[in-house]
């Protein structure tokens, strides 16, 4: 059983008692003197319940009345109990008892916290004096720590800038940190409110967040999250502070009237920057990362600083490698006087900046705060303020000795001190630049080389084509002709021989070009590789016996499918079945293996689409006992035109037949690898196509 005296028509004006007593009559006595003394009375009879309820509860008590003979629990046990609670950890408690009179049990009542231990029957007005004089001490000892904590927390605790307000935001006290950062000049301690308020500090579109949370300070008088707002400081700048604080009362610590609020303010400046800039660059990095274009590179450059420097504008200025400048990307306010005259890109003339040529002659930046006064533009000075221009900020764009370019900061209409980590974060933004512009640079060349060569190779193959057609149709016929003339036979055939392996070599040069350039189109279907695989060695094995090298088949798994072009795939598997043509000797073996990886094997660097890929993959390989693959050319030999030393001097063969494997490979998102040389005495190697069943 709980009860309480509280009504909200008179609240109590001397203080609010737990009284925990067993006995109905004595409860219903000590409230009735209790409730007309005006105290607020919070009664029980279970002592577990008392526990339990008031463990839970977070209102300020200022004095417990507990019974030491209570069922279930004594009152001591109650009291331990109950102090576990933070709120009632200092609350004064007189035990009262009918039975436990023993000296040994007060003095453990008053070890307890007990400031008093009353024995039942206690005289009513004797009873009720205690209450008051236990609840009054209890009361300045509240008032007298909490002033001991006001001006411990401004003097001795706190290094954070503090500051004292009335509830209106009128400024009573600071402390000496505060003082010395934040633009304030008032006496040590003032009488009463003053006309300089906090939100005056305040940056004007902050003003509701810190006004919002003063309030809240006000009405709970407990801390709340943390608010970040702006708030000027001696020499004018806004710095990034995180506010929170709390209240202190009136009297008597009642919660209810709070007399004034106390703001601690912790500077977060170069977090705030910090965090901005890394996010800038992070930023800026990854959309760089995605572009090898120039004029791209340029315009994410200009939004970018844009969204970190607040400036009249930001250009961005392009120095390619004659020297010549170009305004690449602009960001911000333009002069109405040049809107007009300014198409981007748009090339301008480096000698009439001189501010760009120092920069780029220093490879550092260039700071004009007042153009009024710098001899940098003295030359120019007169031009700039016609248009209004009164500060400059240049960042060369550099790598190594080369400089790309620069960022260009200016101000219209005031001047402008540049901050250390705004130029810090431009340089940093700048080298971010640097870098892209210089793989754009070798992309470009990289790309034209690639153009170039693609050219020669049509050019060539036009050229080329139509006389070798021409020169194999009519070294047919002549050879047909000429059955019985065996000397004029044998020499057409050469002709023919040579002449095929030309135009073989023109198919290749044509099929790889289409391959890299996208115009040869796979046409993707589903197909047998067991098929494939018995008609390359069917087409090979009368060579491979015709050259006294014993081939062999192994199909380890039937019923195979794969998605792929027929035709493609076959050229590429035949380009494995034809370099074992060539490099192995009579007497020596080539086994054909075709088979199934439910899974990638460890050993193999898979490109991305088969490395993540839940899907079974296909294998053929070729093992030879051929010349196997000299030390250092593993990656080599799937480059076009190159021969390993080992490679006999009149063996023929334009070094393709393993790029086109690669390419085709690739392009069905699989691979082809060199396995490795066999360890057997007769030599030899295995080379591998690795292809996904589904693309």
């Amino acid at each position: 059983m709980s009860k309480t005296s509280k009504t909200k028509t008179n609240p109590p004006k001397k203080g609010k008692l737990i009284l925990i007593e067993d006995d109905p009559s004595v409860i219903k006595t000590l409230r009735r003197l209790l409730v007309r003394e005006d105290y607020e009375v919070a009664d029980f009879d279970n002592p577990k319940l008392a526990i339990e309820k008031l463990s839970e509860n977070i209102d300020t008590y200022d004095l417990m009345i507990i019974d030491i003979n209570l069922p279930g629990m004594d009152g001591f046990d109650v009291s331990m109990k109950l102090k576990e609670s933070p709120e009632l950890a200092d609350v004064p408690i007189i035990f009262i008892s009918a039975i436990h009179t023993s000296s040994s049990e007060m003095s453990r009542g008053l070890s307890l916290g007990a400031v008093d231990y009353l024995i039942k029957p206690f005289d009513p007005d004797i009873f009720l004096r205690k209450v008051d004089n236990f609840v009054l001490l209890r009361k300045n000892e509240e008032r007298l720590k909490a002033l001991k904590m006001r001006y411990q927390l401004l003097f001795e605790k706190y290094n954070d800038p503090t500051v004292i307000l009335d509830l209106s935001g009128h400024i009573l006290e600071v402390n000496n940190t505060a003082r010395d950062i934040l633009n304030i000049d008032v006496p040590d301690v003032l009488d009463g409110a003053t006309s300089f308020s906090f939100l005056d500090m305040v940056h004007k579109d902050d003003k509701r967040t810190a006004k919002n949370l003063m309030d809240s300070l006000a009405n709970s008088g407990s801390p709340q999250n943390p608010k970040v707002v702006r708030i000027k400081d001696r020499l004018g700048n806004y710095l990034f502070m995180e506010i929170n604080g709390g209240v202190f009362f009136e009297k008597e610590g009642a919660k209810s009237t709070p007399d004034s609020i106390h703001i601690t303010l912790r500077d977060i400046t170069e977090r705030v920057i910090l965090t901005k800039n890394l996010g800038l660059l992070f930023d800026t990095s990854r959309k760089l990362s995605g572009t090898l274009m120039l004029d791209e590179i340029f315009t994410i450059l200009a939004e970018s600083i844009e969204k970190a420097i607040a400036a009249s504008r930001i250009d961005v200025i392009y120095l390619n490698l004659e020297g010549n400048a170009t305004l690449m990307a602009t960001a911000g306010s333009i002069p109405k006087k040049n809107k007009n005259k300014i198409t981007l890109p748009y090339p301008i003339n480096i000698a009439n900046y001189p501010e760009y040529q120092v920069s780029k002659d220093t490879k550092k930046p260039v700071i004009i705060e007042d153009v009024k006064d710098n001899k940098i533009v003295s030359d120019v000075r007169e031009n700039l303020l016609k248009i209004g221009i009164e500060s400059i900020l240049v960042i060369p764009i550099v790598m190594g000795e080369k400089t790309y370019g620069f960022i260009n900061v200016v101000e219209f209409g005031k001047t402008r001190r540049f901050t250390v980590d705004e130029i810090e974060v431009l340089k940093s933004t700048a080298d971010l630049a640097a870098l892209s512009v210089e793989n754009a640079l070798l992309f470009e060349e990289t790309k034209k080389n690639d153009e170039l060569k693609t050219h020669l190779i049509n050019v060539f193959t036009h050229e080329v084509g139509t006389p070798l057609g021409t020169i194999i149709g009519h070294t047919q016929i002549l050879m047909e002709g000429l059955a019985k003339d065996k000397k004029r036979l044998k020499n057409l055939n050469v002709i023919f021989s040579e002449t095929e392996r030309l135009n073989s070599l023109m198919e290749g040069f044509l099929d790889i070009t289409r391959l890299r350039s996208g115009k040869l189109i796979p046409k993707i279907e589903r197909i047998n590789p067991g098929v494939i695989a018995t008609k390359l060695y069917n087409d090979f094995e009368k060579k491979f016996r015709d050259n006294q090298i014993t081939p062999s088949l192994e199909i380890k798994q039937k019923n195979l499918h794969l998605d792929g072009d027929l035709l493609l795939i076959e050229v590429a598997v035949a380009n494995l079945l034809s370099n074992s043509l060539k490099y192995t000797p009579a007497n020596g073996e080539v086994t054909f293996t075709l088979k199934q990886y439910k899974s990638p094997p460890k050993d193999l660097k898979m490109i991305d689409s088969i490395r993540y890929s839940k899907t079974p993959l296909i294998s053929f390989s070729v093992k030879d006992t051929g010349i196997g693959v000299p030390k250092g050319d593993e990656k080599k030999i799937f480059e076009e035109f190159y021969r390993s030393e080992n490679v006999p001097a009149d063996e023929k063969g334009a070094g393709l037949g393993l790029t086109f494997a690669k390419e085709v490979a690739e392009l069905h998102g699989g691979t082809v690898r060199f396995v490795g040389n066999s360890e057997d005495e007769d030599g030899g190697s295995t080379f591998e196509i690795i292809l996904p069943t589904k693309k």
